[in-house]
C-alpha cells in the first residue's frame, strides 16, 4: 500500500474534479499490485472522494494481491460500477467462474445489497478454458447462482 495516501489523494484531486464536471465516470480497479486492492485504502478513498470515485471489482485481483475479495467487494460498497467475475483455487490464480473455491453467491449478494445494477464481465485469461461450450457452463452456472439469490 501506499505510505502516504494524501500524496496519492492531491494527485488524483484534479481528475475527480474533472471528471465530476463534465459527467465522466472516474474507476478504480482492484489490481494487484496496487493500493486500491486493500479494503482499508479502499475506504480511505471512498471517504475522501464519496461518490466521486467509483470502482471496478475484480475477483482474481483481490486474491491474487493478497487480499481476500469479499471483504474488497464489501469495502467498495455503493461505488461499484463494473464487476470482473471469475475464480481461483489454492492451484490457479485464474479461472472461469464455478470452475474453483470462489462463493460467487455471497459476491453477487454484496453487489446487490450495495445497490449494484452494472454488468458482469467473465474476465479469464485465454489459457482458462478451450472452448466457448466452457464458457457457456460458466454463464448458465451464474445464472443458476443468481437465480438462488431470489
Amino acid at each position: 500500500g501506499l505510505k502516504d495516501p494524501e500524496k496519492y489523494f492531491e494527485c488524483i484531486l484534479p481528475l475527480a474534479e474533472l471528471s465530476d464536471k463534465t459527467g465522466i465516470t472516474m474507476s478504480f480497479e482492484n489490481v494487484f499490485f496496487n493500493s486500491v486492492n486493500h479494503p482499508d485504502f479502499i475506504k480511505k478513498l471512498r471517504s475522501r472522494f464519496g461518490e466521486t470515485v467509483k470502482f471496478t471489482f475484480d475477483i482474481k485481483q483481490a486474491n491474487k494481491g493478497g487480499s481476500d475479495p469479499y471483504f474488497v467487494c464489501e469495502a467498495m460498497g455503493s461505488n461499484v460500477v463494473n464487476f470482473h467475475v471469475n475464480d481461483y483455487d489454492a492451484d490457479h490464480i485464474c479461472l472461469l467462474p464455478g470452475n474453483g473455491s470462489v462463493d460467487h453467491g455471497r459476491i453477487i449478494k454484496t453487489l446487490l445489497s450495495n445497490g449494484y445494477k452494472g454488468p458482469a464481465l467473465i474476465e479469464v485469461y485465454r489459457d482458462n478454458f478451450k472452448s466457448d461450450e466452457e464458457i457457456s457452463r460458466s454463464i448458465l452456472y451464474l445464472k443458476e447462482v443468481v437465480s438462488q439469490l431470489f
